[in-house]
């Protein structure tokens, strides 16, 4: 990543000896899942595509608010120094309110408030 200037690279789960821990973490989840998002394709229909971010002090402070596009995200901080993040889980309707306030040069009032978290 370093090499390409790149805070990110996307990695198939099994170049990183990752895929059998994530398949059982979804097979624990799914009855949840299932649960509470009836319409939520099944498992059969899922297929994971990760994306291995690199977050550093001083690298990544300027980026903007964004959203990614997955279904869902898992974050695992891999430095013992970590204090926290200004990491905000929001949902459609908040996203579709944070867009219309970007377009409107207000997007980043939505950092100082607390949003909805949402189980994906």
């Amino acid at each position: 990543m370093e090499s390409q200037h790149d805070s990110g690279v996307a990695l198939p789960l099994s170049d990183l000896s990752l895929l059998s821990p994530f398949d059982q973490l979804f097979r624990e989840i799914q009855p949840l899942i299932e649960q509470l998002y009836p319409s939520f394709p099944k498992k059969n229909n899922l297929t994971i595509f990760p994306k291995l971010m690199a977050y550093r002090a001083g690298e990544n402070e300027d980026w903007p608010m964004h959203c990614d596009g997955g279904v869902g995200t898992i974050v695992v901080c891999l430095s013992q120094k970590f204090t926290g993040a200004n990491l905000r889980i929001y949902g459609e309707q908040q996203q579709q309110q944070q867009r219309e306030k970007k377009r409107q040069g207000e997007g980043e009032e939505e950092r100082e408030t607390e949003s909805e978290g949402m189980v994906y």
